[in-house]
Formats: structure tokens, sequence, C-alpha cells
């Protein structure tokens, strides 16, 4: 007899972890193994890295790793305070991250169709990575975008009535802000050895299609997101959050900006695009 796909899960968690149970400590949700994603009204909310499975974030094994401690954004702060409640933000820096992947001029990050990126906070984590916020936080909106010699640049307005707008501007105002540029899943793509592939957060290379599509911003530190790895969302996410903040989805033809993005789309699971996702809107 065939088990639905919960039971399966559930089954290859129970047998693939060591030890798996529950403890008030040491849980996943403080492991450095996981990783939060959407999941459509299942028990399970997010993904463990190192044994592949879904999981809850109550649980635990004996492979719990406590996540590592932020590192405070260094004195050349991607986001800096410009003005009364307004930020500059190299949303994506031109070089090689911690992950080992790069961006550059040559890029394509889709700026005529995406003209206003849409600015949340902290991946839709609240802080210290203690749970989902129900719907992502929308602290602002995007002024301008601009591409320079560095990185791609955009000026946002703060919402000064949210409390997590105000931990950003205050630490903006210090140099302990940080920011990490949304993209959307299935047409961001890296180069590895000169083949586009399918964007893959834990693989090394350029990323050479990158759709930017919202930046997060978050004060560093306080058991936060380390600066920055950028973060691929589904599609459906993506437009949930657009709608939360009341702007218009870019109206464009995939087939026409990314002809093979499109055409490989067609081709993937909604199980496959999960596997990029971070935060959680109304679906991701």
């Amino acid at each position: 007899m065939k088990l639905p796909p919960k039971i399966r899960e559930a089954i290859k968690a129970v047998t693939d972890a060591p030890n798996l149970r529950g403890d008030e400590q040491q849980t996943c949700r403080n492991c450095n193994y996981f990783k939060y994603m959407p999941t459509d009204g299942s028990d399970f909310e997010g993904v463990c890295n190192l044994h592949e499975f879904t999981a809850k974030e109550v649980w635990v094994c004996d492979d719990w790793e406590l996540i590592p401690p932020s590192e405070p954004a260094q004195v050349e702060s991607a986001v800096k305070a410009i003005g009364d409640w307004e930020l500059e933000i190299r949303a994506v820096p031109f070089g090689v991250d911690r992950e080992k992947q790069s961006f550059d001029a040559e890029t394509n990050y889709m700026l005529e169709e995406f003209q206003t990126p849409v600015v949340t906070y902290h991946h839709g984590i609240n802080p210290g990575r203690k749970g989902m916020q129900v719907n992502p936080v929308i602290i602002g909106k995007t002024i301008s975008v601009e591409k320079r010699a560095d990185g791609i640049w955009i000026r946002v307005l703060l919402d000064k009535t949210l409390d997590f707008a105000r931990r950003v501007w205050e630490a903006a105002k210090k140099g302990l802000a940080v920011a990490s540029s949304d993209s959307i899943a299935h047409l961001a793509r890296l180069e590895v050895n000169g083949r586009e592939e399918f964007y893959d957060g834990e693989k090394p290379g350029r990323i050479s299609v990158w759709p930017l599509a919202g930046v997060s911003l978050w004060d560093s530190g306080n058991g936060n997101f380390r600066p920055a790895s950028p973060n691929a969302i589904a599609l459906p996410a993506m437009k949930a959050i657009y709608r939360e903040a009341g702007l218009p989805f870019p109206d464009f033809n995939p087939h026409d900006a990314l002809p093979e993005a499109a055409r490989a789309a067609g081709k993937r699971t909604r199980e496959q695009a999960l596997a990029y996702l971070i935060t959680i809107p109304n679906e991701e």
C-alpha cells in the first residue's frame, strides 16, 4: 500500500535522524541545520539540511548543532541612514560572498521589470530566528534602484509606525543594519563550470540570473541571520508579499524575459521549488 506523503515524510524523519525527540533547550528551531519553509497546512514547519527531511521546529536529534552567533556588520555597512527614515542599501554587492557565490554587472537582475522591489523584515522570520512571522512584515517602500560599479543600490523609505522598521532604522544609524536580496526561485540561475542550472543556495558559482524582486533588512546580531546570503522565493509567495505591500506585481511574460528559464520551469516539480525557500507567506 502506498502511504500518503505526510506519513512517508514522518517515517523518513524518525528512521533517518538519530534519537529524534523533543527537548525544550535544544530544538530544530535553534539548530544550525534547520531551515524554515512554507508547508501548505502540513504539520511540518521546515527542512533538515543534514538529514534531508521535513521537520517540526520543536523536534531535535543527536546531530543537533547550535546556530553560530551572528557577526555584526563591518564598518562599511551595506545599509546607510541618509535622511529622515530613509536608507541607501547595497542590495546586491558585486563579488564573492561567504557562500562562495558571486554577483557581477553582467548578471540579469530584470531591473526593468522589477522597478520597486518589495521591502521586508528578516526574510519573514521573527527576531532571533524565533519562528515565522504570520505574514512577512513590509517595513518600507523602494524609492529608486540604481546599478553602480560595486553593486545594485536601492533607496528605501521606512515605515516609522512599525517596530521592525524602527529596529532597522536604529541599527542603520549605528552601521549595524544588514540586507539580503530576494528573487524568484524558478527564474534564478547559477552558473557552475560554465553551465547554467537552477539556483541552489548551497552550491558555489556565479549567479547569472537574479530578478531583484525584493530586499530584506534587519538588525545584525541577537541571533538574527548573518549578512547575507541571497534568498530565492517561489513565485506564488512573492506575489503574496507584493499583495501584502499593496504593490502591483510586475506584468511580464517569462518566456520573453527569460525564455530558457520559463521552459525549464514547466518541468520543475513543486517540491523542488520549495527546497529553495526561507520565508513563508501565503503560498511561498
